[in-house]
């Protein structure tokens, strides 16, 4: 029987019996690896995408706010800015991100500096307000600000290029830290249900007579990973709606094909037969 490899499980994986039956004669050894891999190129794409779409951000409205920032020092704790107190730093709604705020014709309010007083005037709408002595982030989901004294943050200042070269440090990486943290975490977690599900097919055969062993069922279920994978991979790179329940899709369509990976090898292999004069044989997976 032919052998297949990773590259063929790309796209046999969602049809081919074969393609499950090689898996468990000639996988041994190979089949973390494979996932490893797939799902490290998975999240390399979407790190890919990440970083264009950081791109557009740093040189649309983020290029925008940096223009229109104020120098901003901080010596013992007090802050010092370049502009008039208080100076209110706000973006137009066409230049936001969000398509609910982009139809609106207003100023989005994104910060306000007073380097005057910490009794800055605002509303529960500012995400950043910096007083004298005070930063203040609001956040919307909590409802309430959370305060940081700047004397916290030692002496510094900020001007347009500190900023531009920490928009572009930003830019840089995020996309490197998804690839680095996600891609490893997303392989340990598949590797984790691979176990499970592998468990779920070694019941499936014995409950159908089938002879597998555990290690050939992970490598069943390892195999099964496959398009949940390649379909994540594709929503997360279109330009498509949150799918809250996608997990639970995947993690089922990876049991199903761990199940339909065990019916294949439910069927008789065709094989030569190595004596002289011998005919075709009909065998069964072994352990």
């Amino acid at each position: 029987m032919k052998s297949y490899s990773g590259f063929h499980a790309l796209y046999m994986c969602f049809f081919s019996k074969d393609l499950y039956r090689s898996v468990v004669r000639s996988w041994k050894g190979i089949a973390f690896l494979y996932l490893f891999l797939l799902i490290m190129t998975s999240w390399l794409l979407i790190s890919l995408k990440v970083y264009f779409v950081m791109n557009e951000v740093m040189n649309g409205p983020v290029k925008k706010i940096i223009d229109r920032l104020p120098v901003v020092a901080i010596h013992d704790g007090e802050l010092k800015i370049d502009k008039q107190s208080p100076y209110r730093l706000t973006l137009n709604a066409s230049d936001s991100m969000d398509p609910n705020i982009r139809s609106t014709n207003r100023e989005v309010p994104i910060a306000v500096f007073d380097d005057t007083t910490d009794d800055v005037k605002g509303d529960e709408n500012i995400p950043f307000v910096i007083t004298k002595h005070n930063l203040f982030i609001q956040s919307a989901r909590e409802g309430q600000a959370q305060q940081f004294e700047l004397k916290q943050f030692g002496d510094l200042k900020y001007s347009k290029e500190s900023y531009i070269e920490l928009a572009d440090a930003i830019k840089l990486w995020v996309p490197i830290a998804v690839f680095l943290i996600a891609g490893p975490i997303s392989f340990f977690c598949c590797a984790i249900l691979s176990l499970l599900i592998g468990a779920i097919g070694i019941a499936s055969a014995n409950g159908m007579n089938i002879k597998l062993t555990y290690g050939q069922c992970v490598r069943l279920a390892v195999v099964a990973f496959t398009p949940a994978v390649l379909l994540d991979t594709a929503v997360k790179l279109l330009p498509l709606p949150p799918m809250p329940v996608w997990t639970l899709v995947g993690f089922g369509a990876a049991i199903a094909y761990t199940i339909f990976g065990v019916m294949a090898n439910k069927d008789p292999i065709i094989v030569e037969d190595s004596f002289p004069g011998g005919g075709p044989t009909d065998t069964t997976p072994t352990t």
